[in-house]
């Protein structure tokens, strides 16, 4: 492999990776491991710059300034551009409280640290993840970060050492993502340390490459480049969101990739990533990645979530990505007042950022006044205004009612049974004989051995509870959960028989934790307790109150849509689950209850009461509305 300036089956990989991308988030289900696109941009991004770096040092015309700016020179243009539009679009139909957090990924995005930002955020399913306009700015922060470092680590050590060097930092950084994959996903995913190695595969194999140490020749290239093909292609086919990643399971992409890299000019490559419409898609990865993923967001905002919709997407961003392409080229760095205008535009935009962030600076809906439904985002009724805190093993439950005896009834379960904090004040308010406790936090399921590795406060949290129920000789317990959300969560796990059961996304080991569900309830019943299974509330998109007010830039923009949905409309998934926890509550001897059939009279789900809308988001009740609930009576 000799050290050519050009490399034409990198932009064909890098059509791979861009393509896997976007049609993962476009259409998940059809492409479920295509997130590893970003792996692969890893090892490309490591190789060519290290390449880069050392071919300029072999010159001896590298200099540090000279890097970052060409860095710079090749990263902000379409960047500030991607920006500009976001901001503007965003200034146009999103809320105050959206733009404020537009605002806030604005500026992480133009700082290189949104990684950090969205590490930060993650957790409790996370929602609005598929509303973060700029999420997908998470991996260019770590490509910015380690193009700041790698510089610095080869000017430091010096080129001799430099294979030695690069390998011990990837021997660490990928015993780190091994680590983190299993103790704090998010951690993993975002942040560099777990990150790094995948990048240093191109960097080493870089290295090799300056140093005129090819890998394959000939009919050798073949079977390596094979194998790093189908390497790819089964991740990209066979992973999904479940997969544990990065850790060991990212090994398969980045080597793959690597592979590919290292075995150019034999006729499969030429056939595969070296034929001009590839190479002309790679050419366009970077404004296409960065423009697919607004659009796709905005689309969701609108509630026109659909296939069409989503092809409409792609080619626009595909459009925008030339246009933007064409004008980047046609802009000459040569000048000093192309560098000022570059300057003078990230300065405004980080100064609008700011604005946003700051509540300095309002959206456009901000003068239509529409207080009656944004309100309802923050319009959370728990703790109750003046609780009460029993402290137990260093916890606090909180408590209603005068005192805790054996009659007292103990919530267990996330924000989803918080919820259901008015209701329950409202029913002890009639009766001063009456009292509960909530041993809940969010995004904590009431399951024995029930860990998640983003929030240290779930762990333990039941067994804790039922040290209490049985100090305390209580004799009712209720247990509910967002289940919808564990259905598809892939982050939290249960230890069953020293073996940790993930999730697994999609319900694939939802009945294996069912199954714990059911030894537990038992467990309760042999010793005299009562139990109560609550099922999951109805979900549906025009049940979340930001979709209430319609986003659709092409229909009747900022219509209120007050309606009923359909029960059939309801996500189906959430029937599906709630037929499950029946069957468990009667198999366990529970009782189950459901909110549906007050929150669906006739089959229908209206998203509108006397005050307004009655859902804070797509999973929680707004206090009025909890407080009118009665299925919660039997209980008591």
């Amino acid at each position: 492999m000799k050290t050519k300036t050009y490399l034409p089956h990198i932009d064909g990989l890098r059509a791979f990776a861009i393509l896997a991308v976007v049609l993962f988030h476009t259409f998940p289900s059809v492409v479920p491991g295509g997130f590893t696109g970003v792996d692969i941009f890893f090892v490309i991004s490591g190789f060519l710059i290290t390449r880069l770096i050392l071919l300029d040092l072999q010159a001896e015309r590298f200099s540090l300034a000279g890097f970052w700016l060409r860095r710079v020179r090749r990263l902000f243009p379409h960047l500030l551009l991607m920006l500009f539009f976001v901001l503007l679009t965003g200034w146009w139909i999103l809320f105050d409280f959206e733009f404020k957090e537009l605002g806030q990924q604005a500026l992480a995005g133009i700082t290189f640290t949104s990684n950090f930002l969205f590490a930060k955020q993650a957790g409790y399913f996370d929602v609005n993840a598929a509303l973060k306009p700029l999420l997908h700015l998470w991996s260019l922060g770590i490509e910015e970060q380690f193009y700041i470092l790698l510089p610095l680590v080869i000017l430091t050590f010096g080129v001799r050492h430099l294979g030695k060097i690069l390998g011990l930092l990837l021997a660490a950084s990928f015993l780190c993502s091994v680590y983190w994959v299993q103790e704090h996903r998010i951690h993993a995913f975002y942040l560099p340390d777990s990150r790094m190695w995948e990048l240093l595969i191109g960097c080493i194999l870089a290295y090799l490459h300056t140093k005129n140490k090819p890998f394959f020749k000939n009919a050798g290239s073949i079977p390596v480049f094979a194998l790093g093909l189908i390497a790819l292609l089964t991740a990209v086919v066979y992973f999904s969101e479940i997969t544990p990643f990065p850790g060991m399971w990212a090994l398969l992409p980045t080597l793959g990739a690597a592979a590919v890299i290292a075995t150019p000019n034999n006729y499969l490559s030429a056939m595969i990533f070296e034929n001009r419409l590839m190479v002309q898609l790679g050419k366009l990865s970077y404004p296409l990645y960065l423009w697919h993923w607004p659009l796709l967001v905005f689309r969701k905002m609108m509630n026109t979530d659909s296939a069409a919709s989503g092809v409409l997407c792609l080619l626009l961003a595909l459009l925008l990505s030339v246009m933007a392409e064409w004008l980047v080229r046609s802009i000459s760095f040569q000048r000093k007042s192309v560098w000022l205008t570059t300057a003078a535009v990230s300065a405004t935009i980080g100064f609008t950022s700011f604005q946003a962030y700051s509540e300095r600076l309002y959206p456009y809906s901000h003068r239509l006044n529409f207080s009656d439904v944004t309100r309802a985002f923050s319009d959370w009724g728990f703790p109750p205004k003046n609780p009460q805190i029993v402290p137990y093993k260093n916890r606090g439950f909180y408590f209603l009612g005068k005192e805790v005896n054996s009659d007292t009834v103990v919530f267990i379960g996330d924000s989803n049974i918080e919820q259901y904090g008015p209701t329950v004040e409202a029913a002890i308010l009639t009766d001063d004989h009456r009292s509960a406790i909530f041993a809940t936090g969010g995004g904590c399921a009431p399951f024995r051995n029930f860990w998640r590795t983003d929030a240290d406060w779930c762990n333990n949290l039941v067994e804790t509870a039922e040290e209490f129920i049985r100090e305390n000789k209580i004799k009712h317990v209720v247990l509910g959960a967002f289940w919808r959300g564990y259905y598809v969560e892939s982050q939290h796990f249960l230890m069953i028989n020293g073996e940790r059961v993930f999730m697994g996304g999609e319900g694939a080991n939802f009945d294996i934790w069912l199954g714990e569900l059911r030894k537990q309830i038992q467990d309760y019943r042999k010793a005299g307790i009562s139990v109560y299974l609550v099922g999951n509330t109805p979900v549906a998109a025009l049940l979340n109150p930001k979709f209430i007010i319609n986003r659709n830039v092409f229909q009747n923009i900022f219509e209120k849509q007050i309606t009923e949905v359909p029960l059939r409309d309801v996500d189906q998934q959430v029937h599906v689950i709630n037929r499950k926890l029946a069957a468990v509550a009667q198999d366990a001897g529970a009782v189950y209850l459901s909110p549906i059939p007050e929150l669906c009279p006739n089959d229908s789900c209206p998203n509108w009461g006397i005050e307004g809308p009655i859902y804070i988001d797509a999973a929680h009740l707004r206090p009025y509305r909890a407080r009118q609930l009665k299925f919660l009576e039997t209980v008591f």
